[in-house]
């Protein structure tokens, strides 16, 4: 049996309409009786972006489910090739390039794939391949499976593509196969009524996915009566962070590795994290996790939850004859009609930037624009930076390329002879030349301009997420006034199973007090 948390959950049984379709809402009792089901779908399309971080995304959620006592059979992994031999994930070599390649690739190749390593993923207990296949069969074969109340958590980890429309985004998988949402949804709709979902996916433009609160992942179509919730890296129209060959996983930064981090209280790296649990009744549940990860992870993400979406069709923010709260109310007032981890958002993104303005959207609107026109201007520079770059680098070139003509084609059979022999040789006439001086110091400030962009955009994201926050607590307070009785009961049962958290498991410890 699972232990889970249902603070703020409805009690007994109701029905009603939304959308014209028949709403039941099952009591908390009958959900916390059932068991708990893990899928994990990860890797990428092919072994060219099928990178190191999402291999240890799953090696880290294995060992939190572990942590938990979670057996074997209850976690499915479908993983890029699944058990191929064949070598389908590359990593940066911890062992480094000979200093002839990595000149050479700064000069005449890429630099960053220069240096991977490629190899055969080391996922333990891999069920099979990220494959449309795959996904279809375990669906199938599981729905008979399960009984009423029980509980299926998919944990996604690999790359994205925007939706035509954005609403129907997609996720990749191997072989360059993708599944939409509204795919993902007709999968989802092949279990029992009365089995929960929760979802956590890290992908590219994964907030089109928010979309599966409703039926067929169409807004069109009315919320779904069914008890569906998730969490997303970013909006759908925005790529997500994280995807990287790093070898080095501290830094690993991306939605899920403070979102997992702040459920199972230590980073993937072992140190300890303080619980979020900001209503303070000793659990960590989803909803927290995702607040943490809102306040915590300083990258271009933008985090969804299901009920944003949720709020976004059935709500409306108000104007100012209309009764209704508006982005022009008062800090104090929105605060006071948050949840203790929206209330915790606000306040810390506020303390983050320095905002103290009573009208603190339009004061956080005003600081986006003035980092996005930060952002834009450094691009510009790093743009200008780089065209400085031509010049230095083909007469380096040039110069290498008449001492050594084979080297104007990889592919030559004597270029690895070439490398061999004369390896000191060529890096002492690139490092010689006249140019080289020059071109390594525009090399560096590009890459000093692009973190400088890149910090710029993170600090954009963030004031994003604080205008997202205090419209999610203008719209749910909204709620009550502009929609109808079955819509508010939906709503609330969505922000229950939001409000969960993972099993405790036997003998083992809650969330909020894990070890390092």
């Amino acid at each position: 049996m699972s232990l889970r948390s249902s603070r703020r959950v409805l009690t007994g049984t109701g029905t009603g309409t939304v959308g014209g379709l028949l709403l039941v809402v099952v009591s908390t009792a009958a959900i916390a009786r059932g068991d708990d089901y893990f899928l994990t779908i990860g890797g990428g399309a092919s072994v060219s972006n099928n990178q190191m971080s999402l291999e240890r995304n799953v090696l880290y959620f294995q060992r939190i489910l572990a942590e938990r006592a979670v057996a074997p059979e209850r976690h499915t992994v479908l993983f890029s090739d699944g058990t191929d031999s064949g070598r389908d994930l590359h990593q940066r070599d911890p062992n480094g390039i000979p200093r002839v390649n990595e000149l050479l690739a700064q000069l005449m190749g890429d630099s960053q794939s220069a240096a991977y390593l490629y190899r055969s993923h080391e996922v333990p207990n891999v069920n099979g391949p990220a494959r449309r296949s795959g996904i279809n069969g375990w669906f199938s074969r599981q729905s008979p499976q399960f009984k009423s109340g029980d509980r299926v958590f998919v944990y996604i980890t690999g790359h994205g593509g925007k939706g035509k429309p954005e609403e129907n985004g997609h996720f990749f998988l191997w072989n360059r196969e993708t599944m939409s949402v509204q795919e993902f949804c007709a999968e989802l709709d092949k279990l029992p009524p009365d089995v929960s979902i929760v979802t956590l996916m890290v992908q590219c433009y994964s907030g089109s996915f928010a979309n599966l609160t409703f039926k067929g992942g169409k807004d069109a179509d009315g919320a779904t009566p069914l008890n569906r919730c998730g969490f997303f890296a970013t909006v759908q129209t925005r790529p997500a962070a994280g995807c990287t060959p790093d070898i080095e996983e501290e830094n690993y930064q991306e939605y899920s590795t403070f979102f997992l981090a702040a459920l199972c209280g230590h980073t993937r790296t072992g140190n300890r994290v303080e619980p979020p649990d900001y209503n303070h009744d000793g659990i960590v549940s989803f909803d927290e996790a995702h607040a943490y990860a809102i306040l915590t992870a300083d990258t271009i993400d933008i985090p969804v939850k299901t009920s944003d979406a949720f709020l976004r069709k059935f709500s409306r923010l108000g104007k100012d004859d209309d009764g209704l709260l508006t982005e022009k109310t008062p800090f104090d007032d929105l605060v006071a009609k948050a949840s203790p981890a929206d209330r915790a958002v606000l306040e810390g993104l506020s303390s983050q930037f320095k905002m103290t303005e009573p009208d603190r959207i339009a004061e956080a609107k005003r600081l986006a624009e003035s980092r996005e026109k930060d952002r834009k201007d450094l691009g510009e520079k790093a743009s200008q930076k780089r065209r400085q770059l031509t010049g230095p680098r083909t007469a380096i070139q040039e110069s290498i390329r008449n001492r050594w003509p084979e080297l104007r084609n990889p592919y030559h059979p004597r270029v690895p002879d070439i490398l061999r022999t004369d390896a000191a040789e060529i890096v002492k006439a690139i490092e010689s030349h006249s140019q080289f001086k020059a071109f390594n110091a525009a090399r560096a400030e590009v890459a000093k301009l692009t973190d400088q962009q890149s910090d710029a955009e993170h600090q954009w994201a963030k004031l994003q997420r604080f205008v997202r926050a205090a419209d999610n607590v203008i719209l749910a307070a909204n709620l009550s006034k502009v929609a109808d009785e079955p819509t508010r009961q939906r709503f609330s049962a969505l922000v229950a199973s939001e409000a969960g958290t993972l099993p405790a498991g036997a003998g083992t410890a809650t969330p909020t007090s894990s070890s390092p």
